[in-house]
């Protein structure tokens, strides 16, 4: 695809960052860029053992929409991906993707997220999640990994204040604008370990967005559109799982997941309360 600039974002990504790189490489990018974020792990020896193939920059640690910013303008192709350092990708993805973004009118356009090695308890529930949290079709919200047309970005680029809301905040002003977004039928795979440690990290990340999305909104909303954003965690992971999971046994066999989820998230949000207050 040599009219796509492919972007991932990383800090301390050493377990997962080769796979998702040689995964960007098959599918013959126009240029690869990875924006690192002072990572300590060996993440920076991977990515410089690519040589020329990827075009290495430094972000100063202040948020993942800056970092993504960084990428965007350092990019020259007409479509951006920007894929995360725990994707892997099928060497014809980016074009399946392309095109049925074209062929639906979107502007920017997310693939379904799927996990390959369902060996444990939360490898099953994060797969389940995935499959009713992420469907095709039309959405006011579309996050990682996606495509979208370089002008658009041009044309609304990433909020730098913001450190963790980004792709909320980024889709809302597109949508704002008259835009269509979706998901498409095109699938990329997470290749992370679905440890507890990583549950827990990623969603207490999830919580801070939340928290951090509705500090910088929360002046200009009414009472009713607060307490939506407030009880947002609890609908859209303990109450839509419960209710998209079929069949009783299956129910309370995801209950233990669906409450740490939601508890994380919460917690996420509460530590992290007075974020950009």
């Amino acid at each position: 695809m040599k009219e796509v600039s492919i972007i991932i974002v990383c800090k301390n990504a050493v377990d997962g960052i080769a796979r998702a790189l040689d995964s960007a490489l098959a599918t013959n990018p126009y240029e690869l860029i990875v924006v690192d974020g002072h990572s300590t792990d060996g993440t920076l020896d991977v990515i410089l053992g690519y040589g020329d193939s990827v075009t290495l920059l430094t972000d100063p640690g202040k948020g993942i929409a800056l970092a993504r910013q960084i990428g965007i303008n350092a990019a020259s192709g007409k479509y951006v991906f920007f894929m995360g350092c725990d994707n892997e990708i099928d060497p014809d993805s980016i074009s399946r993707l392309k095109a049925y973004m074209l062929s639906h009118g979107y502007v920017y356009c997310g693939m379904l997220t799927r996990i390959r090695n369902l060996d444990s308890y939360l490898a099953r529930c994060n797969n389940e999640r995935w499959k009713y949290k992420i469907t095709e079709g039309p959405k006011s919200i579309v996050g990682t990994p996606f495509l979208v047309q370089k002008n658009i970005l041009d044309e609304f680029p990433y909020d730098t204040t913001l450190q963790f809301a980004d792709d909320t905040n980024l889709c809302e002003r597109i949508t704002g604008g008259g835009y269509s977004i979706g998901y498409s039928n095109v699938v990329c795979y997470e290749i992370l370990d679905n440890s507890y440690a990583e549950l827990k990290s990623r969603y207490i990340m999830y919580g801070i967005s939340d928290a951090e999305f509705y500090n910088q909104h929360k002046k200009e909303w009414s009472a009713k559109r607060r307490r939506q954003s407030r009880l947002h965690p609890w609908r859209s992971e303990f109450v839509l799982g419960l209710r998209s999971v079929k069949g009783l046994g299956r129910k309370l066999y995801m209950l233990p997941y669906l409450f740490l989820i939601t508890g994380l998230r919460y917690w996420g949000w509460w530590s992290h309360r007075n974020v950009n207050a």
